[in-house]
């Protein structure tokens, strides 16, 4: 088995305080997600963890980085790649900053509350700049699901949306579909590099549904979150500032590897498999937390002391 040169420790979650329990989901905001496929939460991050990504932020984007991930297959934007958009997977193995939101104990808390789990581990995370005045062609991000890109997982996932500043309609924004989570002839939706953005509205009247886009328009400290079946992507960013976000992908704590064949051969897999450690029958162990670390478990909540959320890092 390979190792991460950033392995992340194996601790418990670190609990929320009280005034952060009193913004987690509602019986009636689950509710809403079970219906539409998406929440946004209140404001939940401090300012301090935006002032640390932002740091790291720039010291990625100058090159330099703590560790390095063996290049294969994933998305790792560099200066020699067309400017339209960047996009970088993985980023909290490569750098320590970008854990002040991927570990973040209260994402955790609102996706296990979302989705009816007791636990949530990091499945991946990423950084996605939009630079100002995007071309129409270019500086989106196509229509698709989660799920679509994850078939190999057994249970749920589910992803927050990070902005790291406030975004407006004009930036670009994830746009979710709603009620999209629950069509399951669209949940294999592969088309993230996909530019056409306007031919998914016949195709869903096609099929007898009705296309109803959500821009995530949401302040700092805001989180979106959808469901792994929920239809997304996102408009270019025709502002004069730079978008940039840090979504996170998470899974619940029963999450297990599901060996879906490839048709290119062997079997799907997340780039990350190559790093943990292996079950019993030689599948990637997604409870390894050196690599898909727990963040968020009820009853380790319910036993530890409070800590303050600026401790994640």
């Amino acid at each position: 088995m390979n190792h991460l040169a950033i392995e992340i420790a194996a601790r418990p979650p670190i609990p929320l305080t009280a005034e952060q329990e009193a913004l987690l989901p509602t019986a009636a905001d689950i509710e809403f997600f079970e219906t539409h496929g998406w929440y946004v939460s209140p404001p939940v991050l401090p300012e301090s963890i935006f002032e640390t990504v932002m740091q790291g932020c720039d010291r990625f984007y100058r090159g330099e980085r703590d560790a390095t991930i063996p290049q294969a297959e994933f998305a790792n934007w560099s200066s020699t790649d067309d400017d339209s958009l960047r996009n970088h997977e993985f980023v909290a193995r490569q750098m320590r900053e970008f854990q002040a939101i991927a570990l973040n104990p209260i994402i955790g808390a609102i996706a296990a509350r979302l989705t009816r789990n007791a636990s949530m581990r990091l499945f991946e995370e990423q950084l996605i700049y939009k630079p100002p005045q995007g071309n129409d062609a270019e500086n989106v991000i196509g229509w698709h699901t989660d799920f679509a890109y994850c078939s190999f997982c057994n249970s749920t996932t589910i992803a927050a949306w990070v902005p790291l500043q406030d975004v407006d309609v004009d930036m670009g924004p994830l746009v979710v579909i709603d009620g999209s989570h629950k069509w399951e002839e669209f949940h294999e939706l592969r088309n993230f590099c996909v530019a056409d953005l306007d031919s998914l509205e016949s195709e869903l009247a096609a099929a007898g549904r009705t296309m109803r886009p959500v821009p995530m328009a949401i302040k700092k400290g805001q989180i979106s979150f959808h469901h792994h079946h929920a239809i997304h992507g996102s408009y270019p960013n025709h502002s004069d500032r730079p978008r940039i976000a840090l979504p996170v992908h998470l899974q619940d704590g029963n999450n297990q590897f599901n060996p879906i064949p490839n048709p290119k051969g062997g079997l799907f897999h997340h780039h990350l498999d190559r790093f943990c450690r292996r079950l019993a029958n030689g599948h990637p162990d997604y409870a390894d937390p050196t690599v898909f670390p727990l963040i968020w478990d009820e009853a380790t909540y319910q036993r530890q002391p409070q800590r303050q959320l600026e401790s994640v890092v």
